[in-house]
């Protein structure tokens, strides 16, 4: 389930899908489907609390079991003590970056899971070859919109089914 060309595509220009008052769609909880998701584990991982609030919001909202950390380290130790279906990960973080961290987790990975996905506001090209060549399963360009949380959250519900 390595990255794919259009996992890696930077999101379409925000201004051009806007509605009234420049809302995008998908951009707020209410615009959040009910979905069961409660089957699923997840780990965010950004040293920015805001994120970190934003997306355990977003996956609580929709049923995934969330737990959150602010560095590469305290990812990998959690890692080690549990089993996660997702993980979100911050590329760029001070001290052991996501890229760094995401090898390592990928190292430790037995069978399909964790499915691990970037999350950057990097919408380089380079930043997505190299989560590429890493091993990454996505990449998602920040600010996160939950319709590309839910695409990663149902390809690992998928995952854990098949």
């Amino acid at each position: 389930m390595a990255v794919t060309p259009t996992d890696c595509a930077v999101q379409e220009d925000r201004r051009s899908r806007a509605g009234p008052a420049g809302k995008t769609p998908l951009e707020s909880d209410s615009d959040l489907e009910p979905a069961d998701f409660s089957n699923l584990r997840a780990l965010v991982v950004d040293d920015i609390p805001t994120n970190l609030k934003v997306l355990s919001h977003l996956l609580s909202k929709l049923g995934v079991t969330v737990e959150t950390c602010e560095s590469g380290e305290e990812a990998l130790k959690l890692c080690e003590s549990r089993e996660y279906h997702i993980i979100l990960m911050d590329l760029h973080m001070p001290a052991m970056s996501g890229y760094e961290t995401g090898e390592k987790i990928l190292s430790m990975r037995k069978g399909k899971f964790p499915l691990l996905v970037a999350q950057t506001a990097d919408e380089t090209d380079t930043a997505c070859e190299r989560t590429r060549q890493i091993g990454f399963d996505g990449h998602l360009t920040k600010p996160i919109r939950p319709a590309g949380v839910g695409k990663f959250l149902e390809r690992a519900k998928a995952a854990l089914i098949g």
